[in-house]
């Protein structure tokens, strides 16, 4: 089975294999093909990117079958990275965001990070592939505190010949949530408000925070920061108690808060209270007051 495995995900007859398959009407979600190789992606306004990828990238997979339109936010984000100036993806995977991000700007200041070795291998090999000149990637955690710590990386047992067989984007730092069954690495950590001040950055205007459950701790190191530039912050929350630490922490500051839907791939203003709670992971948009001109097409 190793061997089969193998052929059907060699890059050229992945390609070709899903090629038929998506040509197939109503093909049961069960017998898609998960890309593996470089992975053409168009977006708006006749743009195009290509990501490396294999098949254990989510986001690729979604992003071929699919479309890139229904993934996440990328319409909003390609609206809006043309109108800012400085860009920090904050686990940013293999690169998706990234890449994008350059496309549509070529002037943008863009920061990407990921401390885990598989996706920020494929980080770098994309935004060479892609001749983004404008993007610097980090091989870093952000965090509350500066220093190394223990970094778990989830283990695909479906594909052990992969020399990166992780990029499901699930890997975490071992302190926010302990699990003994995962690969261990050590990685290093910077408050972002240490990464700001070595990096000498003069502005921030959007961060993305996908960093499975420590987000609050990224904005933790980087209050300073935050009060100084009010970047726009777009972040995953995982829990009620996570949406009440996240409240405390920049709601106070003449932020907004926006729930990202879905269904309508719009942006629904919450007044955010003690009683807010949140049933599944969800994307929140937490907007300054003075830049809510930027997301205006987005509102519902």
């Amino acid at each position: 089975m190793q061997i089969l495995s193998q052929l059907i995900y060699s890059p050229n007859i992945n390609a070709i294999l899903r090629g038929i398959l998506k040509s197939i009407p109503n093909l049961p979600k069960k017998l898609r093909l998960n890309p593996s190789g470089v992975l053409p992606v168009s977006l708006k306004n006749g743009r195009k990117m290509e990501l490396r990828t294999n098949q254990t990238c989510y986001v690729t997979t979604f992003v071929y079958w699919e479309g890139s339109s229904a993934y996440e936010f990328t319409d909003i984000f390609q609206d809006l990275f043309p109108k800012i100036k400085c860009f920090l993806d904050v686990g940013s995977n293999i690169g998706y965001y990234t890449i994008m991000a350059g496309k549509c700007n070529p002037k943008l200041e863009i920061h990407a990070f990921d401390p885990s070795p598989g996706p920020f291998s494929y980080l770098q090999e994309n935004i060479a592939l892609n001749g983004i000149s404008n993007a610097k990637a980090h091989q870093l955690a952000l965090s509350d505190e500066d220093g190394r710590f223990s970094f778990h990386i989830a283990w695909n047992r479906e594909f052990p010949w992969l020399k990166y067989n992780s990029l499901g984007g699930s890997g975490h730092l071992s302190h926010v949530r302990e699990n003994p069954t995962l690969h261990t690495v050590e990685v290093e950590a910077l408050r972002l408000d240490s990464f700001v001040n070595r990096e000498g950055l003069k502005s921030i205007d959007l961060i993305k925070l996908d960093v499975e459950e420590a987000e609050h701790l990224v904005l933790a190191g980087g209050s300073e920061s935050i009060r100084k530039f009010r970047p726009i912050i777009v972040c995953e929350v995982f829990s009620t108690e996570m949406l009440h630490k996240i409240r405390e922490q920049i709601l106070s500051q003449e932020y907004l808060a926006f729930r990202f839907d879905e269904s309508d791939r719009k942006l629904h203003k919450e007044n955010l209270t003690g009683n807010s709670s949140v049933k599944q992971i969800e994307n929140f948009f937490f907007v300054p007051e003075e830049k809510t001109g930027l997301l205006s097409n987005h509102f519902s």
